[in-house]
Parts: C-alpha cells; structure tokens; sequence
C-alpha cells in the first residue's frame, strides 16, 4: 500500500498511482541498488501504462520521467551496443516496406503495415528477452455529424436557443428539425458537472483546473461583446471565480476555469451567441471539457448539422 496525500490539505494533489511507485522505485534505488527482476518489474509497468505518448495527464507524465531517469540512463548506455529487433507474426518474419523501425532513446519503435493483418487473432514475437510492449491501435475517421455523446468522469450537453425581437424571447431550437436565416441569432448554452464515478482516486478528487471548448461553425460568428444581451432574465454568464480566461476564436470558443480550493461538484451553466453571417449547411463541431491534467478525464458532445438560409431582401 502506497500512502496518498489525500488529506491535510492535499484535496487537488493530481498525482496517480505510476508516479507514486516510480517515486517509491527511485528511493529504493537510492537507498541501494535494485536487481534485475525488480528493475524488470517495474520497466514491465512502465511499458504496460505507456501509451506511445505519455503516462496519462501532464503531471503524472513528468512525475514518471523524473523518478524513472535514473532508469532511463541505464538503458541509454545499453542501447548503444543494441540493434533493431526482427519481428514475426503468425510465424511469418516481417520486413521491407512492411514494417517501419524507429530508434528512441532507449529502445526501438516498431510500424507494421496494418493491411497484412485480418480480423481474428493473431500472434506477434520479435528476438527480445527483455523488455517488449506491444501497442495496438485503430483510428476510425468519422464525420462530425456522425460524432456521439461521451462522458468520461465529466457530463456535458449543449442546447441551441434562437433570440427573437431583439432578446425579449428565448426559444429552444432543435437543429435536426428547423432553420435560420442569415442575420438569426442563436445563443448555445453548456451545461456541465464534474462525475464523482467511483474509479479509485477520481472518487475522492475534484479537478482545480479544467478546460472547456466548443467549435464555432463555418458561416457563423461568435459575439464578442454580448452586453446588450445583460439585462434579460434568461441570460445568466457563469460568473464564478473559478473562470479565469473566455477565449473567442474564429472556429472556436475556449473557458478556462482554475480553482485555488476543491471546487464544489455542482453543474455549472454558460454560453454564447452566434450570429449566422452565409448561407448552406454547417457542421456544427462538438463541444469538450476536459481535466487539465487529466486528459481521460473529460466529456464531449455529439455533433449536428445546422441549416442557414440564404439572406432575402
């Protein structure tokens, strides 16, 4: 059992549990030198967490680095002598144009060519009787509309309302169903929470920094100044303290909230205006918020269509 500091204080301390046992291996090892096997275990951990960028959010990426550089230099000096592995799979030796080799650090990154596999199982073996991880991953490519809804930790909705005689009305608006025109104005709101989702450390943790962003459809324009708008009952901006930063962009919008304390889990409620500016059909991008320092921490919205009409004189 490794001790957390979850309390005294420590409420937002953003650490898991890989930088706690590198920071456990590395005491070990200062106190007096690990051998193979315990080195062997803890490089098996590493390579099992790692997935081919980092070890999960910021934090605990630089944590791991630090703690583990002392590994890491062990096997710079091993690598130098090293030669890149042969591969086999199903028993069939890969090479060519068909497998790509990398050199890092201290290892080597193997490609394969994903049109020599088929669906079923399959075995894979290369000449190491160290340390081998193997990393399979498919990247599907999706239109925005076809996007859904997920949540992670997080849940996030996002709603459309059209403002009529000059914000005096606010009515919800289903894009799947209706239209503007140019000149319309929609006003999106973002409805969120942090989840307190019973997976070990994230139930007892809220996130002090997050991040909130939604993308601004081609053929609108998001208000800058939404003053004129202050007055009336519905419009209610998230003033909290937590908000530090409202980014406005051409094809998106940013929030950024920061914390000093553990902030409260409670659903919050912001938005914007667009303006739609040309006519066509827009996709209309998706909306995510996301832990700081914790990118598997997040919620994203489904993606839509919206429909502009042509501006009539």
């Amino acid at each position: 059992q490794i001790w957390r500091p979850l309390r005294a204080s420590w409420h937002a301390y953003p650490g898991h549990l890989l930088s706690d046992v590198a920071l456990s291996v590395r005491a070990l090892q200062s106190f007096g030198a690990l051998d193979n096997a315990n080195k062997s275990s803890f490089v098996t951990m590493l390579l099992r967490q790692f997935n081919g960028s980092h070890f999960g959010s910021t934090f605990e990426t630089s944590m791991v680095l630090l703690h583990s550089s002392w590994l890491l230099k062990e096997d710079l000096k091993r690598k130098e002598a090293d030669r890149p592995p042969s591969v086999r799979i199903n028993g069939q030796a890969i090479a060519g144009d068909k497998i790509k080799t990398l050199s890092n650090l201290s290892g080597w990154e193997l490609e394969v060519d994903g049109s020599i596999l088929t669906a079923g199982e399959h075995t894979f073996e290369a000449d190491r009787d160290k340390y081998l991880s193997a990393d399979l991953r498919l990247v599907r490519m999706v239109p925005v509309e076809q996007s859904t809804q997920e949540n992670h930790g997080w849940k996030l909705s996002k709603s459309y309302y059209k403002i009529e005689n000059g914000g005096q009305i606010r009515r919800p608006f289903d894009p799947t169903k209706e239209g503007v025109r140019v000149g319309d104005l929609l006003f999106v709101e973002l409805e969120f929470n942090h989840q307190r989702d019973g997976q070990g450390w994230r139930e007892m943790y809220s996130p002090s920094h997050f991040i909130l962003h939604d993308d601004v459809p081609a053929g609108f324009l998001a208000l800058e100044e939404d003053k004129e708008f202050s007055g009336f009952a519905w419009y209610d901006p998230d003033k909290s303290k937590g908000l530090r930063i409202r980014r406005i962009e051409q094809d998106r919008v940013y929030w950024y909230f920061r914390y000093d304390n553990q902030w409260m889990s409670k659903t919050r409620k912001l938005g914007y205006f667009l303006r739609a500016n040309y006519g066509g059909v827009f996709s209309s991008g998706v909306a995510r918020v996301e832990d700081f320092y914790d990118e598997n921490s997040f919620a994203q919205t489904g993606g839509s269509r919206l429909r502009v009409a042509p501006y009539q004189r």
